[in-house]
């Protein structure tokens, strides 16, 4: 069981925290750089994520109280995910990032909320 500070292993943190934003999400985007999109829903449930015109794969982190209950590599565009089990935040990370970092279930990941 390891722990990851997601602001120490990307350049830019972006809190997505109103409907707007999480609705938005990375819509019409053809790549992310070095960030990450933090999606904060405040209680635990199954979370859905889709890709549609979003135009590059992308991984997904889900949590629950800052443990990965779910990873989500490779996430194409035009596809529908759902995590597996309940999560409270989801972080959207560039492809390759979970594999790139060694991010598994179990693992901690702190997310520093002054970003």
């Amino acid at each position: 069981m390891a722990e990851h500070r997601i602001d120490s292993l990307v350049e830019k943190v972006i809190h997505r925290n109103t409907t707007w934003t999480r609705t938005r999400g990375l819509m019409f985007t053809f790549g992310m750089g070095d960030e990450a999109h933090i999606f904060h829903f405040g209680r635990a449930r199954r979370l859905q994520f889709h890709m549609f015109f979003v135009f590059h794969p992308i991984d997904i982190i889900f949590l629950n109280d800052e443990t990965v209950v779910d990873v989500k590599e490779g996430f194409f565009p035009f596809t529908v995910y759902t995590s597996k089990v309940p999560a409270d935040t989801a972080i959207e990370v560039p492809e390759g990032f979970i594999r790139e970092h060694g991010i598994k279930p179990t693992d901690t990941v702190r997310i520093e909320t002054n970003s």
